[in-house]
């Protein structure tokens, strides 16, 4: 009895001063990023502490992805929402455009124009035409911003000067609300944004 009674005392002691740890995760960053679910119970489990531990925005990415399409977890749009933040944060192009749609359509969080606008302004300095298309049309509708004729010609010409092949319907129906001389002072403001913000190609 003396034995059991030292050991439950020592043990507690040991637990108590924080001397007894979990082992250490033998799963890398790289077997992450292939994987962050993993077959093993504790995988997932070591996957989601180390994209804590190392704020590493593409695992944190794959994390979402995992919980968007249900892959090896349950769909959880609203843990996706938790980690594309978290990546979109870090400047990760692909989670700061979904993070984007899930906040104009409130999937998986509540749907906000303003947050939309918001990482869809973030995509778009990085030269993505979809995004930057998707702005035109925001700042056409007034969506999440001010409705300007203007800054929404200046957004889809920024799209179309990628090269990439976009809708010209959109670009046409601003056309028909501005004058000559916005016209003019659009295509100023485009110049003067590709001169900052190239398009990616």
């Amino acid at each position: 009895m003396k034995i059991t009674l030292k050991t439950s005392v020592l043990a507690t002691l040991i637990m108590c001063n924080g001397w007894m740890t979990q082992p250490a995760s033998s799963h890398t960053l790289e077997e992450c990023l292939v994987d962050p679910v993993g077959q093993e119970a504790t995988h997932h489990a070591n996957c989601i502490n180390l994209a804590n531990k190392t704020g590493d925005k593409k695992l944190q990415f794959q994390l979402a992805i995992a919980y968007l399409s249900g892959t090896g977890v349950p769909e959880d749009r609203a843990k996706a929402a938790v980690w594309l933040r978290k990546a979109a944060s870090q400047g990760l192009a692909d989670a700061q455009y979904i993070l984007a749609r899930m906040h104009y359509f409130g999937d998986g969080v509540p749907q906000d124009y303003a947050k939309a606008a918001e990482w869809y302004r973030k995509v778009a300095l990085q030269g993505d035409s979809a995004a930057q298309y998707l702005l035109a049309r925001m700042h056409y509708d007034g969506d999440g911003v001010p409705q300007d004729y203007i800054t929404a010609y200046m957004w889809v010409n920024m799209a179309a000067a990628s090269g990439d092949q976009i809708p010209k319907d959109l670009r046409d129906e601003i056309l028909q609300q501005l004058t000559p001389e916005q016209v003019t002072e659009g295509q100023k403001m485009t110049r003067g944004w590709l001169a900052a913000y190239p398009p990616r190609n």
